[in-house]
């Protein structure tokens, strides 16, 4: 299905088109075919800005040597239960994957595993690696920093990033509970904003670069964004800071570098808990309390405007499904921009124009 402004992208051609990418960026084919699997279930999650079109982001990190295929996760601290890892530069999916396999495989053999992930690159969406865990019958909590964009509350300039943060829940005979957020306004909003021409943009979003509040998106792409619900956001996002930055003796807070740095390392990176409910009340009895807990949402009566309460995670697999039928959504000109993108960083993408 086409249009003049927009296409779909059949799944498998989509998953081509990202190990063609990838592999003249010199990715090892292991590696690879991992990094393509994770980015492409963001797309088809509906996460569009963590999916296929970060893609001349990572070119241009890995061109210029911020991003180094084919690094692994290497362990410089561990105890039964914990791990300090560096991810050496890594690709920040597949090392993602390394810190999520390492604290399963502590938590299956004494409860807990929690790993925290140093000189890491951006991993994309927490959702892929707490959901490893979910479906293992385990718990994941996980959080990630970020270069520091974000005004704490009550303040005019920033100081932390974005920080996401990630759980994973088992949900026994219902799908897993699953939700990834940002603790801030997201950027990449404001930019679409701007590069749509939208006039204006809700006023608790961001900062202009003074320090003061603006609608106009512009000038919040220059400044400083918000963070979510105020001191909400901004207490999660010092907490991944701490759990991230702190505990591995990293960066944390205003000497993360900015995003536009692609020069030096990324200095960011992760902290993974995964929690065996085996070893609390059992996971059998766990199961069917977080089933009772689903059903009871599930029951209660949509506001105006809802078909139903859904669970966390419940709409990206929904649209998961969707997307596998119809293919994913793409509208022309962020398609056109991301090749060209791409051809700035000497990926040739002949073929893929349409």
């Amino acid at each position: 299905m086409t249009s003049k402004d927009s296409f779909y992208i059949p799944v498998e051609e989509a998953r081509s088109f990202c190990l063609d990418v990838y592999r003249q960026l010199n990715v090892p084919e292991d590696e690879n075919i991992q990094l393509a699997d994770i980015i492409l279930d963001a797309s088809l999650r509906g996460v569009d800005t963590h999916g296929i079109l970060i893609s001349p982001i990572y070119a241009q990190r890995i061109r210029s040597g911020q991003m180094i295929p084919g690094r692994h996760l290497k362990i410089d601290k561990e105890t039964s239960t914990t791990a300090l890892t560096d991810a050496c530069q890594g690709l920040g999916q597949t090392t993602s994957v390394e810190g999520m396999e390492i604290a399963l495989e502590k938590a299956r053999a004494h409860s807990l595993g929690a790993v925290t992930i140093y000189n890491q690159s951006h991993n994309g969406a927490l959702s892929y690696y707490v959901r490893m865990a979910a479906d293992q019958n385990m718990v994941a909590l996980m959080f990630g920093n970020s270069t520091p964009r974000v005004a704490p509350y009550g303040g005019r300039a920033g100081l932390h990033g974005t920080n996401p943060v990630a759980f994973g829940i088992p949900g026994g005979p219902h799908a897993p509970m699953v939700c990834d957020f940002a603790t801030a306004a997201s950027g990449a909003a404001i930019r679409q904003a701007v590069e749509d021409q939208v006039p204006s943009i809700p006023g608790n979003l961001a900062l202009d670069r003074d320090g003061n509040p603006t609608t106009d998106p512009a000038a919040a792409f220059d400044g400083w964004l918000l963070p979510k619900g105020g001191t909400m956001g901004y207490g999660l996002a010092l907490l991944a800071d701490v759990l991230v930055g702190a505990l591995s003796g990293s960066c944390c807070g205003p000497d993360v570098p900015p995003v536009q740095d692609i020069e030096s390392p990324y200095c960011c990176g992760s902290f993974i808990l995964v929690i065996d409910p085996e070893a609390f009340i059992g996971l059998e009895v766990f199961l069917r309390r977080v089933g009772f807990l689903i059903e009871s949402a599930q029951a209660i009566q949509p506001a105006d405007g809802f078909d139903r309460v859904r669970i966390p995670g419940e709409r990206g697999q929904e649209e998961k499904e969707r997307r596998r039928r119809e293919g994913i959504p793409m509208p022309r000109r962020s398609w056109e921009q991301m090749l060209q993108a791409l051809e700035a960083c000497d990926v040739d993408v002949a073929q893929w124009w349409r």
